[in-house]
């Protein structure tokens, strides 16, 4: 799998428009998170057809989410979803990229993306929570046998 650094913005505080620094730091955390989940997608082996990366700035007081949408995995990066500083990741499986509230939510910091045996370990969680959401969509479709 390829490594996808984590940009500054996606490890910082303070992500909020109450101040020109505080804005600045929002527009470098939208910008460069679609990038890192544009990266995330593609080491996931996820064609650009099969995703949407969308950013939700919300108002001056929050940070805001980036999301990855797939098919089976939905994947959104926004600051105090921990309930603390900082950006944290907010995943989950899903039906399907109309399936806005999915499976149940797991949280991560940014910083557990941070270097290439650690994002190595969260794509392989990653890629075992999509084929299993993927097998139990296969197995919900298929018809019973009598």
């Amino acid at each position: 799998m390829k490594y996808t650094p984590v940009p500054r913005s996606l490890l910082a505080q303070g992500l909020n428009g109450y101040s020109d620094e505080g804005q600045a730091a929002k527009e470098a955390f939208h910008r460069d998170g679609q990038k890192f989940l544009h990266g995330i997608a593609a080491a996931l082996g996820l064609q650009k057809q099969d995703y949407d990366v969308r950013s939700n700035k919300a108002g001056m007081a929050v940070s805001g989410e980036v999301t990855l949408h797939s098919d089976d995995l939905y994947l959104q990066l926004s600051e105090g979803a921990l309930g603390g500083p900082g950006v944290s990741a907010l995943y989950r499986t899903c039906d399907s990229r109309k399936d806005y509230c999915g499976h149940q939510n797991h949280s991560v910091r940014m910083d557990k993306f941070r270097g290439e045996e650690a994002q190595g370990n969260l794509l392989r969680t990653f890629l075992r929570l999509m084929t299993a959401a993927r097998q139990a969509k296969a197995a919900a479709q298929s018809p019973v046998s009598a």
